[in-house]
């Protein structure tokens, strides 16, 4: 699976870390889903691998 998070990172000049709420585009031949996540970067992350997989998404971005 594809992570994407070069739009974060030019966004807030550092890689995504931390906690707070994460935004996340979910993408699959052109088609985009969102997904948000409240908490810890590592556990949204994770809930947004799930939630791809169970879409059958294959790209992940990390919206800024």
């Amino acid at each position: 699976m594809d992570i994407d998070r070069t739009q974060f990172e030019f966004s807030h000049g550092r890689l995504p870390r931390g906690e707070g709420s994460w935004a996340f585009m979910l993408g699959r031949n052109g088609a985009w889903t969102q997904f948000w996540f409240n908490g810890k970067f590592g556990d949204a992350l994770a809930a947004a691998k799930r939630e791809a997989r169970s879409v059958g998404a294959t790209s992940i971005v990390v919206q800024p």
